[in-house]
């Protein structure tokens, strides 16, 4: 079945990365990756979920926490000077080490 999405204009829009759209299909939804690019543009649209802010190499690291069907949902984006849009880098899930440390509370340092 086709599920037609919406054209839409996102007020804040982020450029969602190969590599980001196959780590949300492995882990958290096997969906086609025009949805994909959606359901990202809908998410971070408004800074809930903002859990840790960063500098790498010289670069702002944001990483967000959300919510997709009742799995956690977590997106590192990246602000890359001279570029209009922030980068989707990767989308990681509850195997994560990241939802341990947040989670269940669990962090081993690596």
């Amino acid at each position: 079945m086709k599920i037609n999405m919406p054209q839409k204009k996102f007020d804040n829009p982020f450029f969602v990365t190969n590599h980001s759209i196959e780590r949300f299909q492995e882990r958290i939804d096997n969906l086609r990756p025009n949805e994909i690019i959606h359901i990202i543009q809908e998410m971070l649209q408004d800074e809930s979920g903002l859990i840790e802010v960063d500098v790498y190499k010289s670069k702002l690291i944001n990483l967000f926490r959300k919510d997709w069907k009742g799995k956690p949902v977590y997106l590192i984006i990246t602000h890359n000077k001279g570029e209009d849009w922030p980068t989707v880098l990767t989308v990681l899930g509850e195997e994560s080490i990241i939802h341990g440390k947040y989670v269940r509370g669990y962090y081993d340092g690596r």
